[in-house]
């Protein structure tokens, strides 16, 4: 069968039925491909959420220093990784600021999100029994938060 294509300038094109079909098929495999979502966006998208539901405000600089932490400890599998030697030395070169600093940030991120939050919330995310007046560590922040993304992921994807 024979089949003719215009184009916007009035060109004619004599084409076969095989090639409209293929084409077809190209265009639906790359309408597949946009409506994926990719593995990092999947972890984006998420720990934006989970940072929005934690409550810990976008305005402090330790919500991008969480981010980024968070997502070391993820790639590393969840392996341990020092906070002091690996995850705020990373953090700060990024960001061309001390470690101090990025700990403190860190610290201060936490601290507004344990004041802010409801508890049911904290308990969703932090297995054990929620103290409002004792926030965990900095490192049981970050790595709580990796394993659920964790958990998320193998879901998900």
């Amino acid at each position: 069968m024979r089949i003719y294509l215009v184009d916007d300038n009035n060109k004619i094109y004599e084409s076969n039925s095989n090639l409209l079909s293929n084409l077809r098929e190209k265009i639906l495999s790359l309408q597949d491909e946009k409506n994926k979502i990719s593995k990092s966006q999947f972890i984006d998208e998420y720990l934006y959420g989970v940072l929005k539901e934690l409550m810990v405000p976008k305005s402090v600089a330790g919500y991008m220093y969480l981010i980024d932490s968070i997502k070391i400890v993820y790639r590393n599998k969840l392996k341990y990784a020092s906070v002091t030697k690996e995850i705020y030395p990373n953090v700060s070169k990024k960001y061309k600021t001390t470690v101090a600093s990025v700990e403190r940030a860190i610290r201060h991120a936490i601290e507004c999100s344990w004041k802010n939050c409801d508890k049911k919330i904290l308990e969703k995310y932090f297995y054990i029994s929620v103290n409002k007046n004792r926030r965990p560590t900095n490192y049981d922040f970050i790595f709580e938060i990796a394993q659920h993304i964790k958990a998320e992921v193998d879901k998900k994807l």
